[in-house]
């Protein structure tokens, strides 16, 4: 594994301010800010922090980056466990004095059955899975290792609030290839190191209700943003 994103983010944390580029496999090259990744409550959109609000008891944080969402409930009184893939990023957030940072893939969570009462997968880390069919299976997955009131909160950018020609054409190349508009393959570039091609899933509310039909949640409350982006809150269903 290269861990590109984790050396950017463990650039940031010693000063280096040099951006991450992502690029989209149709050529298109986004400049991000990995700062984002570090940034204090006080910064953060209204509806991260409402949708924050929900969590409650053992929480899992999956994607947790810096853990800037850990860290956050930690300082609440939550007992968190935060998850990345990116060794590096679990070595910065250890260094952040997150208390339990592991490295661990979503595809491969170990732990108990009906363990957690909260999980976070924000910042677009709901379509890690990368399409409908794995996102819903990964759903099934999370509804295992969820206490009986458990909730899943997470922010996701919603692919229609853009009129941006480029995205558009991508929408309409999905579309012809009968895929959602949201699902994206994308790949970090960060000091000249190129990280693997995967897939993510973004979702508008209303897919987002299609989406985690016979998974074993539901809605609880969305909470629309001002910049295409949106929170969400799913609860467990009862058995």
């Amino acid at each position: 594994m290269k861990d590109v994103f984790g050396k950017a983010l463990a650039g940031y944390f010693n000063k280096d301010l040099t951006p991450y580029l992502v690029q989209r496999d149709d050529g298109l090259i986004d400049e991000q800010d990995i700062g984002l990744y570090f940034t204090k409550y006080s910064q953060w959109k209204d509806y991260e922090k409402e949708v924050l609000k929900y969590a409650k008891g053992k929480a899992l944080d999956i994607g947790a980056g810096a853990g800037r969402h850990t860290l956050y409930l930690q300082n609440r009184g939550l007992e968190v466990h935060a998850i990345d893939i990116s060794p590096l990023a679990v070595e910065v957030m250890k260094k952040r004095e997150v208390k339990n940072a592991f490295v661990m893939d979503f595809k491969k969570l170990n732990f108990p059955d009906n363990h957690f009462d909260s999980i976070l997968m924000m910042f677009n880390n709901f379509g890690l899975a990368g399409s409908i069919k794995a996102t819903k299976k990964f759903l099934k997955t999370l509804n295992k290792i969820s206490a009986p009131k458990g909730m899943i909160i997470t922010t996701i950018r919603d692919p229609y609030q853009t009129d941006d020609p480029r995205h558009l054409a991508y929408h309409k190349k999905n579309r012809k290839a009968g895929k959602p508009i949201g699902q994206v393959k994308i790949r970090i570039e960060y000091n000249d190191e190129t990280g693997d091609w995967f897939s993510l899933l973004m979702v508008s509310p209303d897919e987002l209700k299609d989406l985690i039909k016979d998974t074993g949640w539901r809605i609880l409350k969305i909470i629309k943003g001002g910049d295409g982006n949106y929170g969400a809150v799913l609860e467990k269903l009862s058995n």
